[in-house]
């Protein structure tokens, strides 16, 4: 590359592209499909293997007999009572971890939305950088496409600037002598 603006261009693209890949509908809805049936698919066998754990260790220790048991014998204590708290807890658990998981979802598309349009904004800026090949003579730039165009050109194709055209001092005596100029005008 010559002057490096392609360079940042190109990576801008991609970058606006793969972003916008990813918000459009169907690929992303079969994306958000794809991973929520693997994550379902993963939950559901962690809670499978914990609840065959739960199973062995009730049914070999008789938990719910000794539990009884324990209730009865420490009526005094309002364990039952202890028992429909810690339910409650697991249900309004339950019920925080859905509630933050969807806001966590509507965060994560507010922030994908503000990086493509933080995308759409950063390709709109046009800056020169890097070294631009000028000839000594003409002062004619060279492109990236090897061709040679007029210093306006080349910079108002790769920045926001506009010329206006004027003559320098030294041009207007260097152009036409016969006429005085007035130095303060110029």
């Amino acid at each position: 590359m010559t002057n490096g603006t392609n360079n940042s261009d190109d990576e801008q693209n991609l970058i606006k592209q793969v972003f916008k890949g990813l918000m459009h509908e169907e690929k992303h809805d079969k994306f958000k499909y794809e991973h929520n049936i693997s994550r379902y698919l993963h939950d559901f066998l962690i809670i499978a293997i914990l609840t065959l754990v739960v199973i062995f260790i009730a049914r070999h220790y008789d938990l719910m007999e000794m539990i009884t048991e324990f209730t009865h014998h420490h009526e005094d204590w309002e364990l039952d009572e202890f028992l429909a708290v810690m339910l409650f807890w697991a249900l309004s658990f339950a019920v925080f971890s859905y509630r933050r998981a969807k806001e966590l979802r509507k965060s994560q598309k507010v922030l994908i939305d503000a990086n493509i349009d933080l995308i759409d904004a950063m390709a709109e800026i046009k800056k020169l950088k890097g070294i631009i090949p000028i000839c000594a003579s003409c002062k004619k730039v060279r492109d990236d496409g090897g061709y040679w165009q007029q210093v306006e050109m080349y910079i108002k194709d790769h920045s926001d600037a506009e010329f206006s055209h004027g003559i320098c001092p030294d041009c207007a005596r260097e152009l036409y002598p016969d006429i005085k100029l007035d130095e303060s005008a110029t």
